[in-house]
């Protein structure tokens, strides 16, 4: 990364002079080691386990490369290759609601709710995982919460 930003300083009139990994390694050792205050270590209660209602889970998440990102904005062919949008629950759980794999489920809270084709997979009983920001799945957005929230998992 170090050699493409020189490149592009370079090409714009203000170089750098980091066009290798051993300038930039002279570059940063040139700062030399820190010498001011410590932060200061703040120790943060303990949460009990949440008590879990047998047709509650935890959200779990995260953000898939090809999503409703900012960056993808107008890029539809792009799109067009992400992987289908899923939630994933066990094989207890879609037992206990009786769903199986491509069945609709409604992941919701008090704020909102989503509706997405299920895939039975091992994961914790306990939990339910969907894509934080992909179409269908806007979970910051629709439940105000992407992980570790406890939410209300129902066959749609």
């Amino acid at each position: 990364d170090v050699r493409i930003l020189s490149m592009i300083a370079d090409a714009l009139g203000k170089t750098i002079s980091l066009g290798t990994v051993s300038a930039a390694s002279r570059e940063i050792a040139s700062l030399g080691p820190w010498d001011g205050a410590r932060a200061t270590f703040t120790a943060t209660p303990e949460r009990s386990a949440a008590t879990l209602a047998a047709d509650e889970a935890l959200i779990t998440s995260w953000r898939r490369l090809l999503d409703l990102g900012t960056l993808q904005k107008g890029e539809e062919n792009l799109a067009g290759t992400a992987r289908q949008t899923i939630a994933v629950i066990s094989p207890k759980r879609a037992t206990s609601i009786g769903v199986t794999t491509g069945d609709k489920i409604s992941i919701s809270n008090a704020q909102g709710s989503v509706v997405l084709p299920v895939l039975v997979e091992d994961i914790h009983d306990d939990a339910v995982w969907a894509p934080r920001n992909s179409r269908g799945s806007e979970l910051l957005a629709k439940l105000g919460n992407a992980h570790g929230g406890v939410v209300k998992v129902v066959k749609a």
